[in-house]
């Protein structure tokens, strides 16, 4: 992979500032899909090569999240690149400070609507044993033997 020791160097940049593991992961699951369109070395990175990464990542088909997560991992890797750091005192440089990483993709908290009734879930619950289970066992009955 292109500036693949870039990336791993990135990656432990970020482990030594001790972001989670579930963090460093994301990161390094984005980081092989940026690091595969990015066509430029990110040192050396102008504006436009920055704008066609994220007019792709903009074009693809990700939920909101995905694509601010990738344009995130996409700005930190270019901070890093130019400044040797991605921490919260490294200023971003010009290249990517413009791009907007915003937090609000929709509401996905549960509402109310979302919830079973008592009674969606009584008549999709009979329904499933229903299938689940034989129909009514057959009734036997005992027959006296009257000669007795």
């Amino acid at each position: 992979m292109r500036y693949g020791a870039l990336a791993l160097s990135f990656l432990d940049h970020v482990a030594s500032l001790g972001l989670s593991k579930a963090t460093i992961s994301k990161y390094a699951e984005y980081l092989v899909t940026v690091l595969r369109v990015i066509d430029f070395n990110p040192k050396r990175a102008s504006r436009k090569d920055v704008e066609r990464v994220v007019a792709w990542i903009n074009s693809q088909p990700y939920k909101g999240w995905t694509k601010r997560d990738k344009k995130l991992v996409l700005k930190k890797l270019i901070q890093y690149a130019k400044y040797g750091s991605r921490d919260r005192d490294t200023p971003y440089p010009p290249e990517v400070s413009w791009i907007k990483v915003r937090s609000n993709y929709g509401d996905t908290r549960v509402t109310p609507d979302a919830f079973l009734t008592p009674r969606t879930l009584k008549s999709s619950s009979r329904s499933y044993f229903t299938k689940l289970l034989p129909r009514k066992p057959p009734i036997l009955t005992v027959e006296r033997n009257r000669s007795l």
